[in-house]
């Protein structure tokens, strides 16, 4: 299978656990089995709605505590449960294709709260805060004998020289603990069923 071929979406793995209840991933949990779409449901429907006091009113106002549950930050975001991907439209989840484990990329960023400069080849490079993939990773030894992680990034070209403006270079990036953060997540090319293909114009 050549992954660079196919579409990947941006998911949430939903699981069950005992005693803990459904909880989402950013990630693939190989230790851990899926919930059940029903389970997903049910949890939404249970715990649908209360009534709550409108800040600075005496008015009711009535809301859902798991509403974080339904369309999950959009229409562009599926969720993975036991029997397969759905998509979320007209307040109810729709199955849109199976889950193939081979189909998932793991994604790997790193952030960088603020603007910074690191030095890049003997050169100075300015870097705008921001997340950028890691396309690489590698431990260097320090003279003391520490090891230290270097990250290589993809970013745009930010010197003043107008031949290489906008031109992206890689750039090699020490950690800073407790200054940088990794973002971690899995992405996966769905295996549509032939009716999404359909709603969606692509068949």
């Amino acid at each position: 299978m050549n992954k660079d071929n196919l579409e990947f979406e941006e998911v949430r793995y939903i699981y069950d656990i005992p005693n803990i209840g459904i909880f989402e991933s950013t990630t693939v949990i190989d230790e851990l089995e899926f919930a059940s779409i029903e389970e997903l449901e049910k949890e939404i429907n249970e715990q649908g709605s209360f009534l709550y006091f409108i800040p600075n009113t005496s008015q009711l106002e009535e809301d859902s505590p798991l509403t974080d549950y339904k369309g999950r930050g959009g229409d562009d975001i599926f969720v993975v449960c036991k029997e397969g991907v759905f998509g979320f439209e007209d307040d109810k989840y729709t199955f849109v294709g199976k889950f193939l484990k081979d189909n998932v990329q793991r994604v790997r960023s790193l952030e960088i709260p603020d603007t910074t400069f690191v030095s890049n080849d003997s050169n100075i490079q300015l870097i705008k805060a921001g997340t950028y993939e890691i396309l690489n990773t590698e431990e260097i030894e320090l003279i003391n004998g520490k090891k230290h992680t270097i990250f290589e990034i993809e970013t745009l070209d930010c010197n003043m020289d107008s031949y290489t403006l906008n031109q992206k270079i890689k750039i090699k990036v020490p950690d800073y603990p407790g200054i940088f953060s990794i973002i971690e997540y899995d992405l996966l090319a769905i295996d549509y069923t032939e009716d999404f293909l359909i709603q969606l114009g692509l068949l």
